[in-house]
């Protein structure tokens, strides 16, 4: 059985996005099992969201949040200044 890789890469992301019914993920999991290399890219995929996901998690440090909150604010400042 040849592999469609293109259409199974278009269909991966349908299928991690959780756009696509019951059925149809069934039909793109079988389809990328038969072929290692997009096996392999959904694995990968599937690694890199839960990383993203974990890493979206944690909170930033104090101190990074309060240095971000002083240049919003000086920012906002320097807009008011330049409108006036």
């Amino acid at each position: 059985m040849s592999c469609n890789c293109e259409g199974i890469n278009d269909s991966l992301w349908e299928l991690l996005d959780g756009d696509c019914s019951q059925e149809r993920r069934e039909e793109i999991l079988a389809a990328i099992k038969q072929c290692p290399g997009c096996f392999e890219k959904y694995g990968i995929e599937t690694e890199v969201r839960a990383l993203v996901k974990q890493c979206c998690c944690q909170q930033a440090p104090s101190s990074l949040r309060e240095s971000i909150s002083i240049k919003i604010r000086r920012t906002q400042t320097t807009i008011v200044e330049f409108d006036s």
